[in-house]
C-alpha cells in the first residue's frame, strides 16, 4: 500500500502516517539467528535440580544452583 502511495506522488512520509505504519516496520528487516544446542550435562543437572527442589523456580535453578556447581 505504501508503494502504492509513494507511485502516485507521496512522499514516503506522507505514505506512512496514511498508512498508519511507522518507520520501524517500514525499514525493519528480520536477522539470521544463530541457535546453538545446550550443553547435555547443564540440561541434565538443571533437570535433577528440579526433581530435588520442585519449589524452586527457573531463574533460582539457573542463578543459585548452576553458578555454584559450574
Amino acid at each position: 500500500m505504501i508503494e502504492v502511495m509513494r507511485q502516485a506522488g507521496a512522499s514516503l512520509r506522507d505514505a506512512l502516517r496514511y498508512s498508519g505504519s511507522s518507520w520501524n516496520l517500514y525499514y525493519h528487516h528480520d536477522k539470521s539467528r544463530i541457535i546453538i544446542p545446550p550443553n547435555p550435562y547443564v540440561v541434565r543437572r538443571v533437570r535433577e535440580l528440579i526433581v530435588e527442589r520442585p519449589s524452586y523456580g527457573t531463574r533460582r535453578v539457573v542463578a543459585a544452583q548452576l553458578s555454584r556447581e559450574l
